[in-house]
């Protein structure tokens, strides 16, 4: 049952991430999946994989790739498919995550230490900005093979960059001591009305985002299909919420306040600092205190966010340990639908040109 039974689901051990395909292994070229062919001639992809700038081909899609390799990864959205949005903020959490995962696998082993070793003085070489220069090149490369696509077939680009240590190899740049894999496919839809359950477990490092997460929460994530739900929240043994498996969560008290969790208790999002920023613009309160159980009753309303979402009222929430459950309504006039709209607008401004 979710809840108790969920909790130690989500307090697994390190793990080893040392899943190295023999294809990977020789240097082989991948992409995110088979490619078709029609009348002898490779279809045109509706996505990509480059691996330090070169497309490669594979069997499979980004999930694998981020629960088979352990590493610091991020996922954006272009604006205008020209620019990135928070790209910076997305390279100082590549570097802050990848320096944390790069420290715990260099004690892990012999094996990994000078590897390990060679990527954080490279990195540390690098610094924001030729990271960011990096990553510019990579996310370009990316994205040029995907230009085919009419703004039909993809108004905007979701990128996905995994930086790692687990298939560095002859392909790797000399002296780089990493792999970068950027996965690009078009803006995937998102539903108008969000179904949201909550349930009682805890990240262990909820402030870096690396793909250990992404192994650890698929427990949750079978759950949530199961149960035809849009996300998971989870909530602490006191009661207190904390954050979504893949967003960032705020409540609206009885009063009007926005509430969401302390940056220490989260993975604080760009679109999170965004709905901050656009808080303070307009006026409208917000205290960075986890909602609760307690006052969970009084909610005018509650929503998710994240780079994919933005905002994302939530219709139908459910904590099933708790026999709770509850619809809202669609108001315009409520605090969640005006912030929708808000951080729709907002968003724009804080993206940084690619070309």
């Amino acid at each position: 049952a979710p809840g108790v039974a969920a909790r130690p689901l989500l307090h697994g051990a390190l793990l080893s991430g040392a899943v190295v395909g023999a294809l990977a292994a020789n240097g082989a070229r991948f992409c995110s999946s088979p490619i078709q062919m029609d009348s002898g001639k490779a279809s045109r992809p509706k996505q990509v994989f480059i691996r330090n700038g070169q497309v490669f081909e594979c069997d499979f899609g980004k999930s694998e790739l981020l629960k088979r390799y352990l590493g610091a990864y991020t996922t954006a959205r272009t604006v205008d498919r020209t620019s990135l949005f928070a790209f910076s903020q997305h390279v100082t959490r590549l570097i802050n995550t990848a320096q944390a995962v790069w420290l715990k696998e260099g004690h892990s082993g012999s094996e990994k230490l000078q590897s390990a070793e060679v990527a954080q003085t490279s990195l540390e070489k690098l610094g924001p900005e030729g990271l960011k220069a990096l990553l510019r090149s990579e996310i370009c490369a990316a994205l040029a093979e995907l230009q085919h696509l009419s703004k039909e077939e993809a108004s905007e680009f979701q990128v996905t960059i995994m930086m790692t240590l687990d298939t560095v190899g002859p392909h790797t740049p000399a002296g780089r001591g990493f792999d970068v894999y950027t996965f690009a496919q078009p803006m995937p839809p998102m539903p108008q009305e969000v179904k949201v359950m909550a349930v009682c477990a805890e990240r262990d490092h909820p402030t870096i985002k690396d793909a250990e997460w992404v192994k650890v929460r698929q427990g949750l994530e079978r759950w949530q299909e199961e149960q035809g739900a849009n996300e998971v929240v989870m909530f602490d043994e006191h009661g207190n919420f904390t954050e979504g498996l893949q967003t960032n969560f705020f409540a609206v008290s009885g009063d009007g306040v926005v509430l969401t969790a302390p940056d220490d208790r989260v993975l604080s999002g760009s679109i999170r600092k965004v709905v901050i920023d656009v808080c303070r613009k307009n006026n409208i309160p917000i205290r960075f205190e986890c909602p609760t159980l307690e006052n969970m009753p009084t909610w005018e309303g509650c929503f998710i966010c994240s780079t994919s979402r933005l905002v994302k009222p939530i219709f139908e929430w459910e904590v099933p340990n708790r026999k709770f459950a509850r619809k809202f309504s669609r108001d315009p006039t409520k605090t969640t639908f005006r912030l929708e709209k808000l951080v729709e607008e907002a968003f724009r401004s804080d993206s940084e040109p690619l070309y």
